[in-house]
């Protein structure tokens, strides 16, 4: 994990303390009124607070502290089926600078200025 600054530090403690005091599911419009950060920023915090072995769940309810396997095992699934997406993203992007790296040095005018996308729809 990145080092972390004083100010996020001061954020992630209070994170913490808010999601372990709740009863129930904080949902992220709540948390971003509490810690007075936008949405992008709650999110970078749980991650921060993921990686250091903290078990903050997610869900449609919100963010809570776990205390059992059935509720991270939820969390697990939503992230794996995230990292799936995002690999499936980065080989199409991969594949779209080969295509790029191709045209730029075929000899073909075409290519050159062809800038066609077969989305494979019908």
């Amino acid at each position: 994990m990145s080092e972390i600054s004083q100010h996020d530090d001061v954020l992630m403690r209070t994170l913490l303390r808010t999601l372990q005091a709740a009863r129930d599911p904080v949902r992220s419009p709540e948390l971003e009124q509490i810690l007075s950060i936008p949405e992008a920023k709650i999110r970078a915090l749980v991650s921060q607070l993921r990686c250091a072995r903290v078990p903050v769940a997610s869900g449609s309810r919100g963010y809570w502290i776990a205390d059992n396997d059935d509720d991270l095992a939820g969390t697990l699934r939503h992230i794996e089926g995230r990292i799936r997406a995002l690999s499936e993203v980065a080989i199409g992007l991969r594949a779209a600078s080969a295509e790029l790296q191709r045209k730029k040095t075929s000899r073909h005018p075409d290519d050159q200025m062809d800038l066609h996308f077969d989305l494979g729809i019908k």
